[in-house]
């Protein structure tokens, strides 16, 4: 009961963004319908990550419905049932990305018409997206369960384990090596190796996060190794 209160406050002052997109009606005169188009984009605009989404991991692939000009030019877009659902600010960047998007005319017995069809926008995380502030993790550790995620913060071994912490929240994540798959062990993993032969780091790692009941584990995660992405001192 408090729960759905707080989602028709939240929905009242915040209303989604999807409210902002039209939905269009099943035919629009003047307007032929290719829900897929053969053809793909001749420009695109990579959309900006929202920082909270960016931060809780989260991943998903926005639906927008869009009728293009003659010129294969985004003339308008619009929000049915497949996005409207979506995060607002996932919806909103994907929606000010795609508005940049360009297409070569799409013709109709030789002749550019206008369209409608459908764009899908992908909001994806892999080794190359910045990482995460292990504090993160530590605030809400149910929701990052079983995700593979970038984290960052100092490194160091003890009691003969390798542990990750942050000077900015309390907690501590166990690192290990995954037994069927074994991380990277390239130069960035050796240069970690070292430096935690000496003292600590500071490193950005990508691996799985998962549950752990072993004895002495602080946090009750663990984060299974799959490559160093960054080390330092």
């Amino acid at each position: 009961m408090l729960r759905a209160t707080l989602i028709a406050l939240f929905t009242f002052i915040c209303p989604s963004f999807s409210q902002e997109l039209p939905k269009f009606p099943k035919t629009m005169p003047g307007v032929v319908n290719i829900p897929h188009l053969p053809q793909q984009p001749t420009k695109t605009v990579k959309p900006v990550y929202p920082p909270e989404a960016l931060q809780r991991w989260i991943q998903a692939t926005i639906v927008l419905d869009a009728v293009l000009d003659t010129q294969g030019a985004v003339e308008t877009l619009g929000c049915d049932t497949i996005c409207s659902d979506a995060r607002p600010d996932l919806l909103r960047s994907a929606a000010e990305a795609v508005r940049q998007w360009q297409w070569s005319p799409v013709l109709v017995k030789g002749k550019p018409v206008r369209v409608r069809t459908r764009v899908a926008v992908e909001f994806a995380l892999d080794a190359n997206s910045p990482s995460i502030s292990v504090c993160n993790v530590f605030r809400d550790p149910q929701w990052f369960m079983g995700k593979v995620v970038n984290l960052s913060g100092t490194v160091a071994r003890v009691a003969g384990v390798n542990v990750l912490t942050s000077k900015d929240c309390d907690g501590s994540m166990v690192i290990t090596d995954g037994d069927a798959s074994p991380p990277d062990r390239d130069a960035k993993y050796a240069a970690l190796q070292q430096a935690l032969a000496m003292d600590s780091a500071r490193a950005s790692l990508r691996g799985l996060i998962r549950k752990d009941s072993g004895p002495g584990q602080l946090a009750g995660q663990r984060l299974v190794l799959q490559r160093v992405l960054q080390c330092s001192p």
